[in-house]
């Protein structure tokens, strides 16, 4: 029997079907996204020309660093997803050996970069409003100088033939870790919160108006390299679009400057920063911290529950249906949703 005639393994079969059903939603996602990408693309051509003579002015062109920042973002969304679509992912990592004697120093500084990243934080000591900080907390030393000047190094002002680096790599891994940080505090210091009021806390922790707010906080501004050109497209003032975008580069410089501790730290990086975002994150919910220590626990009682004790009987039937709604939180400006309930009953009266 030749190798072609083999069966194929039953292993190898049911990988194949869970690929095969992995690929729709990874689909899925790329058309949700594919509006955005190929605006990306679109403009990307109209600056073809520039891109190719290395034109400085276009680098540092202000709607060209936002589309380069757009597919920086959409590049960490799509990277997993076609990476799910390659079914030789596995065998292309486990069988190419990179040959090269001399490296280029961007291949160097992203490994240097690489070999440096450590683990998640262990579990945190919850908040107590006995040891909320009345000042800012000391900022934390980063012990590699190319590393600090990398994190506060806008895209604009890398020059890659000179193996210089944005900080976008550095503001990826430090978003994550500022996640786990924040979630494994909040599930210390509130165990009867419910899920929902923890993700609203972690929100109001971690978006880029807070971390923007830190940012400056500690005068990290002085320290950012941002080309000329988006420097003066970035002054304060009410109703500007460029305010979001100045909040957006100072939160990701911020996030950069976490990750940066982190990973030229290896052996007490993590702790670090967590035990440094402890106090700054507990000025931030002062508040909530206070109500959780001198409000006794309550007894968690789901909504559907409580309502079905409240007018539940025999022949009573209570439905649930979403409903359409825009409003936004007042205060973290998330989206919030809306629940109808109907219910159907019996009685002598149509008064309710």
């Amino acid at each position: 029997m030749t190798k072609r005639d083999l069966p194929e393994s039953p292993i190898q079969s049911s990988k194949r079907l869970r690929t095969s059903a992995d690929d729709t939603g990874a689909l899925l996602q790329l058309i949700e996204n594919a509006e955005e990408l190929t605006h990306c693309l679109q403009s990307l051509t109209e600056w073809k020309d520039g891109i190719s003579r290395n034109n400085g002015q276009i680098k540092t062109n202000p709607s060209f660093v936002r589309v380069r920042e757009q597919l920086a973002g959409l590049s960490k969304k799509l990277s997993p997803i076609f990476q799910q679509l390659d079914p030789s992912q596995d065998a292309h990592h486990s069988e190419v050996k990179t040959v090269s004697d001399a490296e280029s120093p961007v291949k160097k500084s992203q490994k240097d970069t690489g070999n440096m990243v450590a683990c998640p934080p262990p579990p945190l000591a919850a908040w107590h409003v006995s040891e909320i900080p009345s000042q800012l907390p000391p900022l934390p030393k980063i012990n590699d100088s190319r590393i600090e000047i990398q994190s506060f190094r806008h895209p604009g002002m890398a020059n890659i033939s000179r193996g210089e680096l944005s900080y976008e790599r550095l503001e990826w891994l430090g978003d994550a870790y500022l996640e786990a940080i924040a979630s494994n505090l909040i599930y210390q210091s509130f165990p009867n919160l419910p899920v929902g009021k923890c993700s609203q806390i972690r929100e109001q922790l971690i978006r880029n108006m807070t971390l923007a707010e830190y940012f400056r906080s500690y005068n990290l501004m002085q320290r950012a390299q941002i080309p000329p050109s988006v420097q003066s497209n970035l002054q304060p003032g009410k109703g500007r679009s460029a305010d979001k975008d100045l909040v957006k580069v100072q939160a990701d410089m911020f996030e950069a400057y976490v990750a940066a501790i982190i990973i030229t730290n290896p052996q007490d990086g993590v702790m670090q920063a967590s035990s440094w975002l402890r106090g700054l994150f507990s000025r931030t919910i002062k508040d909530q911290i206070v109500k959780s220590e001198i409000t006794a626990p309550p007894i968690i009682t789901e909504p559907k529950q409580k309502l079905a004790q409240l007018i539940g009987a025999k022949g009573v039937e209570i439905s649930y249906e979403d409903m359409p709604t825009q409003k936004k939180h007042k205060q973290l400006n998330i989206p919030m949703f809306a629940i109808g309930v109907y219910l159907t009953g019996w009685g002598n009266s149509t008064n309710c």
